[in-house]
């Protein structure tokens, strides 16, 4: 679709990044879209790639961040809820530490069935839970949700 608006996309697949570096790629991107799947999968080649020593960098040069699904949920600094996620929990994902981003856990493909098993198993400080179609803004520490704004806090 982006590229039936005229954007230039350069798809980075860190899969293929094993011996080189990838952040070369993403300086001076206006958008940096890391998309859905695994977050601890994710997570593991950001390491693998040290994208995730770089990636605060490349943003302070003035790169926006967007994350779908998984890319929102590498966000935070805790990724312990990769654990128990609800219908994907991923085993062992827990002991990744996350890219602290936000001060905040982003739940994405919430439904509100979910919420009581949620607060019995969040150890997160702050969890946003956000539907599909739903967005959270951060801009300068100010989050904006577009949508139904609805966390729960411990």
């Amino acid at each position: 679709m982006a590229q039936t608006l005229g954007a230039d996309i350069t798809l980075v697949q860190l899969e293929g990044y094993e011996n080189k570096d990838p952040a070369e790629d993403l300086i001076g991107k206006d958008i940096i879209w890391f998309a859905g799947g695994y977050a601890g999968y994710l997570l593991y080649w950001m390491r693998k790639t040290k994208l995730n020593e770089k990636i605060k960098d490349i943003l302070e040069k003035g790169s926006l961040y967007v994350g779908s699904s998984a890319g929102s949920m590498i966000t935070g600094k805790s990724m312990d809820y990769l654990e128990w996620y609800i219908g994907e929990n991923e085993h062992g994902a827990g002991c990744i530490p996350g890219l602290g981003l936000v001060d905040f856990t982003f739940y994405p493909h919430y439904k509100d069935e979910y919420l009581e098993e949620i607060k019995e198993k969040s150890k997160d400080k702050k969890t946003y839970l956000v539907k599909d179609g739903e967005a959270v803004i951060v801009e300068d520490g100010k989050v904006t949700v577009f949508g139904e704004e609805r966390f729960i806090e411990k």
